[in-house]
């Protein structure tokens, strides 16, 4: 077992720090109600991968990353036309959305064989076959990612809670106006989200940005205050990954990335 985990240390490491921060950016996500755009996104952000490995084939990370990237933008945009388009409530045209990109996706894996173990491993993710270089890479993100959050906290905070969840902080949250600088951290978020589902699978990164939020919420009397919540989601995800990626280590049939939410569920629930 302690070889195993020296063996896969860059990966733990990557796993943690990627889960706390995600942990961290869906609590604003969640918050501004942006739950079904980061779906659609993400699901964007896969098909564009798959263009990516089919153009530039499988050797060349960078172009599938870049063609991510463009479809993201793109889905993006047109998620925000329909919220603007749409008078009554927008998830159900997300969620048709969503549907079509996902089964465009395994249309892409049907026609080119070659992508489809690809197209399965960008869905599901698995933790223990990121390579090592690319672990170190996502250290390294995730660090910046969250020296980020954690400057602009205030900031960011103010522009998520004082509306939504919890607007009993408002005063606390009271913030110096917006910065410049707000926008571009919250598109280095955006880069952060696409890099990970590319490295770490779509549902590894969807279901560290909103496992732990809304298990910690859900039916609980009052909410937890605002930094209270924050610290628990991001123990939550933190110990999922430092304790569901041993496992699945030792008895390898459990599969890594299922077991990891099963965990943070489980645990946000109890908390």
């Amino acid at each position: 077992m302690k070889d195993m985990l020296i063996l896969y240390y860059p990966n733990l490491l990557a796993g943690i720090l990627g889960a706390i921060v995600l942990s961290l950016w869906g609590c604003q996500l969640a918050a501004r109600d942006r739950s079904m755009h980061t779906l659609c996104m993400s699901q964007g952000a896969m098909f564009g991968a798959l263009v990516g490995v089919i153009i530039f084939g499988l050797e060349t990370r960078s172009g599938a990353y870049v063609s991510s990237l463009v479809f993201a933008v793109l889905v993006g945009l047109f998620t925000e036309w329909m919220t603007r388009s749409v008078n009554a409530s927008v998830n159900s045209y997300f969620v048709a959305f969503f549907l079509i990109i996902l089964a465009a996706n395994h249309v892409l894996g049907g026609l080119f064989p070659s992508v489809s173990s690809h197209l399965t491993q960008i869905f599901f993710g698995d933790l223990v076959t990121v390579a090592e270089d690319q672990a170190w890479i996502s250290v390294a993100f995730s660090s910046f990612m969250l020296l980020l959050l954690f400057y602009f906290k205030r900031e960011i905070s103010n522009r998520s809670f004082e509306r939504f969840a919890f607007p009993e902080e408002a005063r606390w949250l009271e913030a110096p106006k917006v910065t410049k600088y707000l926008f571009w951290v919250e598109c280095f978020g955006f880069l952060y989200l696409c890099y990970m589902i590319q490295v770490f699978g779509f549902l590894f990164t969807i279901g560290s940005l909103f496992t732990a939020t809304v298990f910690l919420s859900l039916g609980k009397r009052p909410r937890p205050k605002l930094n209270l919540h924050l610290m628990l989601a991001a123990f939550v995800m933190g110990f999922a990954v430092l304790f569901g990626l041993p496992l699945t280590l030792v008895y390898d049939k459990l599969p890594t990335v299922p077991t990891i939410l099963l965990i943070a569920m489980g645990l946000a629930w109890l908390l």
